[in-house]
């Protein structure tokens, strides 16, 4: 009799066991599910929009072809002046474009940054024009007031740095009442 009883505890003991086991493989098995499914929508998001980055050079071209065209003809002060603007614009719309073509690369962690001698206040000044009509319709006052004693070039990733600046001054125009 206690013999038996012993018997049909350690069933129990060992069903029990045998269904945790299960369990854990079922949980192991669906995180490696979730993980294989999150690295093909990775691979599939890297994949679009290398794509479409792709895609929107094309028009990007155009515009860099028609303003260079236009330059030449371009003599009122006002009309060279937004005419400036529409090229830098294009020019860091490009940098955006070849930072999403990057993103395979910073995923694979193989980025490698391009330092190069940077005018940090040119970059900044410039950087600061382009946010100052928005600020403005804003009623805001953006200005950049650089330290007119140390204008020397400075190696950095001028285009990682341009990227940081104008994240922190679309966001600062954007949430600023």
């Amino acid at each position: 009799l206690i013999a038996n009883g012993l018997a049909l505890v350690a069933g129990i003991l060992g069903f029990f066991a045998i269904r945790r086991a299960q369990r854990e493989l079922e949980n192991n098995l669906l995180i490696e599910l979730k993980a294989m499914q999150a690295k093909r929508a990775s691979e599939e998001k890297s994949h679009f929009l290398a794509n479409m980055s792709h895609e929107i050079r094309t028009p990007m071209n155009a515009i860099f072809g028609f303003s260079a065209l236009l330059g030449d003809r371009v003599v009122e002060p006002q009309h060279r002046e937004w005419l400036t603007s529409i090229r830098k614009s294009a020019d860091i719309l490009m940098n955006l474009i070849n930072d999403v073509l990057d993103l395979s690369k910073i995923e694979a962690g193989k980025l490698s940054l391009n330092r190069t001698p940077t005018d940090v206040v040119a970059l900044a000044t410039e950087t600061t024009a382009l946010f100052r009509p928005q600020a403005v319709e804003k009623g805001l006052d953006l200005r950049f007031e650089p330290d007119t004693e140390n204008t020397d070039a400075v190696l950095v990733d001028a285009q990682r740095l341009r990227q940081i600046l104008m994240n922190l001054l679309g966001n600062a125009v954007k949430y600023t009442d």
